[in-house]
């Protein structure tokens, strides 16, 4: 038992103490998500580093293991790597600086992220061995993915066991290549008092902006501007990123539904007249194209919509804008929904969820104004897919309550709506000073509901 005991202490001596560094050659890689994840096969490689004519390039990075133990012959070096999907196809060696010259250790095997070599001629402590040929996959990759190694020796003596093992370290970490900045995003007020068919004048001092800090520009001719910027980072790889383009995601643009003379549902060409920096309109997905390019990085674009005609109603609705990365005809989303501006109203507007029409119901509908200004009222019913409007002969009167339910009802019965529709309700007069209430009351059980 003593014999044991003093074993052990040894042991504990020589190796409990020691503990292998991993660092890598260069620093800790920052990769591109949009170029890593646009490449057929995302991926990267461990490789020598920067000496020896094998300099780092756009899809490697690096990892040197330096030991703080002897390691004698037959022990075993298991190397762990996180954050990707190690290729267990890899010809993975260590070598000393020199890549030429290989540390003596022969790969044993690669099971999941593990790496397993075995020591044929002593390693030194101090000795940095550099991980090499390594393929790892990074399908999936977020600025959220860091890549990490770490090494344990495992003795050959059953009663060492483990030994020098390093603690995971970074290697490579994402980020992404590009972001945005808005020198203007899309602001258009529409006016109710055009009927919701332009937007409202706009009168802006140089220098204001809206409430995330993006300068507001003047409405012309009732069209509506976005000026972006798309910025490539420095000191990222690019891992072959070389193509893009900018896209934006709208709500509702059948507004432009009469340009479409080739009524293919795409709007094109000659139908996008008085446009700027928009290559198509696609009226069913409403997805703005733009003709933003690779080579427009890093300087203001411009994307101007048409202006929209006189006898359409302009829709409250959001933008979202989204840049995508190519290589090789391979895309990938970098910049996904960046809020690009919204088209709001200049007066009040109100969704009533549902109220039930037709015979067996009555409703009530009021407005509340108590504001000095009269508004005029707008109704859009929406069943069935399809949304009918008018403006009410009642107008909402000034410090006042207007009950327009028989108006409203009698449209719905114009309009062949039975049973549930949504109704908007807006109100040219400052949103502040307008309250709407809906209720319906069924005949038959006298049931009385609010609905809003």
């Amino acid at each position: 038992m003593f014999k044991k005991t003093l074993l052990a202490a040894t042991l504990l001596a020589t190796f409990g103490a020691s503990a292998a560094v991993v660092t890598p050659v260069a620093g800790n890689q920052t990769i591109s998500v949009e170029g890593s994840q646009s490449a057929a096969t995302p991926k990267v490689t461990i490789v020598h580093g920067a000496t020896d004519g094998n300099a780092l390039d756009t899809d490697s990075i690096s990892a040197i293991i330096t030991t703080a133990s002897d390691y004698i012959v037959n022990d075993v070096i298991s190397i762990t790597v996180t954050g990707g999907t190690v290729d267990t196809a890899s010809v993975a060696i260590l070598t000393e600086q020199t890549k030429a010259n290989l540390i003596t250790a022969s790969l044993i095997d690669i099971v999941g992220n593990v790496i397993r070599f075995r020591v044929d001629t002593q390693i030194t402590s101090g000795t940095a061995m550099y991980l090499n040929d390594v393929v790892v996959g990074i399908s999936g990759a977020t600025k959220a993915t860091n890549i990490s190694v770490s090494s344990t020796a495992i003795s050959s003596s059953n009663a060492i066991g483990q030994y020098d093992a390093s603690p995971a370290v970074k290697v490579a970490d994402f980020a992404n290549q590009t972001s945005a900045a808005f020198t203007n995003k899309f602001n258009g007020v529409i006016d109710v008092e055009s009927k919701r068919a332009s937007f409202a004048a706009v009168t802006v001092v140089t220098g204001d902006v809206d409430e995330d800090g993006a300068a507001l520009l003047s409405h012309i001719d009732d069209q509506d501007s976005l000026v972006i910027t798309v910025t490539d980072a420095a000191g990222i790889q690019e891992l072959g990123f070389d193509a893009g383009s900018l896209t934006v995601q709208a709500e509702d643009l059948s507004v432009y539904s009469s340009f479409d003379v080739n009524e293919n549902g795409v709007l094109t060409g000659a139908e996008l007249t008085g446009s700027a920096g928009v290559t198509s309109i696609d009226l069913a997905t409403n997805i703005i194209t733009t003709a933003w390019a690779f080579g427009d990085l890093d300087a203001a674009y411009t994307v101007t919509l048409p202006k929209a005609p006189t006898d359409e109603i302009l829709v409250e609705q959001s933008f979202l804008a989204t840049i995508t990365a190519t290589e090789a005809g391979v895309a990938s989303a970098t910049l996904t929904d960046v809020a690009s501006g919204a088209w709001t109203l200049n007066g009040s507007t109100d969704d009533i969820a549902f109220l039930p029409f037709g015979a067996d119901y009555k409703q009530s509908i009021t407005v509340t104004n108590t504001g000095t200004v009269e508004g005029e009222i707008t109704i859009d019913l929406t069943a069935e897919g399809t949304t009918y409007s008018t403006t009410l002969t009642a107008a909402a009167a000034a410090k006042s309550v207007t009950n327009i339910s028989l108006e409203v009802a009698a449209f719905a019965a114009e309009s062949g709506i039975t049973g549930n529709a949504r109704v908007n309700v807006v109100v040219n007069a400052p949103d502040a000073n307008i309250a709407v209430k809906g209720v319906y009351y069924h005949k038959a059980s006298a049931d009385r509901v609010v609905t809003y």
